[in-house]
């Protein structure tokens, strides 16, 4: 069987904003790859949304395994890692890692001095 690649990202800082995504996925039996950032000042995932706009995307990373449609399977979604001095989510930004198949989600670990969600 074969996995999805995976997706590396090293620099100084990393901004993603309104829907911006990174993900590696796979589905029926297949695993997913993970995602590593390391940025080495600062990180961000936000959606600049007006009030009581909702975001149709939100920005962030996602790993994730998935079923077809009345066809079960037993893929296991990737890891997110993330290291940073400083990770903001806002605006509904999110990291994520999950799956609609029998096999398991994936871990997030962040490593950073600071960590600001809102």
């Amino acid at each position: 069987m074969d996995s999805s690649g995976g997706i590396i990202f090293n620099g100084r800082v990393g901004e993603f904003s309104n829907g911006s995504t990174v993900a590696a996925s796979a589905g029926g039996d297949f695993e997913a790859g993970n995602i590593t950032f390391t940025a080495n000042e600062s990180l961000t995932f936000a959606h600049f949304t007006r009030p009581n706009e909702t975001p149709i995307r939100p920005s962030g990373l996602f790993v994730s395994a998935v079923s077809g449609f009345n066809t079960p399977a037993t893929g296991n979604s990737g890891a997110i890692i993330v290291n940073t001095p400083f990770l903001q989510l806002s605006g509904g930004a999110r990291l994520d890692a999950t799956t609609t198949s029998t096999g398991h989600g994936g871990s997030i670990t962040i490593t950073a001095n600071t960590l600001s969600i809102s």
